[in-house]
């Protein structure tokens, strides 16, 4: 993992030792005055890795008009990584189960419901609002449909 800064200047400096997470480092604001040679104050703020080379991504099967991957949570990943999974347009993952009531007999699964269970009339709301972070810290159950951002 690297460490980045954000200096007074706008200039952004990598540090390639490793750290113990993720992490981003930003001023918290300009010093009172200029011209002083004082370094800004810097805050850590922790950053999740949405990446599709994360050791607990699932990917899309290869081939499909649409790809796109997930982050999620080690648990979850061991349950769910074994399925071949598809994208829609927008990104969001499923799967295929067969089901004899579904028009053709079979219906889609959402990866996030499946993760996040939530029933009929309720939606899962990403709180970091990126649909690729299926984190189960990143997911919460509500009543009305959130907006859909693209990240």
């Amino acid at each position: 993992m690297s460490k980045l800064q954000i200096a007074e200047d706008g200039m952004v400096h990598l540090e390639s030792k490793p750290i113990p997470g993720p992490t981003v480092s930003v001023p918290d604001g300009l010093p009172p005055d200029m011209g002083k040679k004082d370094e800004p104050k810097i805050t850590v703020v922790e950053v999740p890795e949405i990446r599709p080379d994360h050791p607990f991504a699932i990917r899309t099967v290869e081939g499909e008009p649409f790809s796109a991957f997930a982050v999620l949570d080690e648990k979850d990943w061991k349950r769910w990584s074994r399925y071949h999974w598809h994208a829609t347009q927008q990104g969001f993952i499923y799967r295929w189960i067969k089901d004899a009531t579904a028009e053709g007999g079979r219906r889609p699964v959402w990866l996030h419901r499946v993760i996040h269970p939530c029933g009929k009339n309720r939606f899962v709301k990403f709180i970091d609002n990126d649909e690729r972070n299926l984190r189960r810290k990143n997911m919460r159950i509500v009543d009305k449909k959130p907006d859909r951002r693209p990240v």
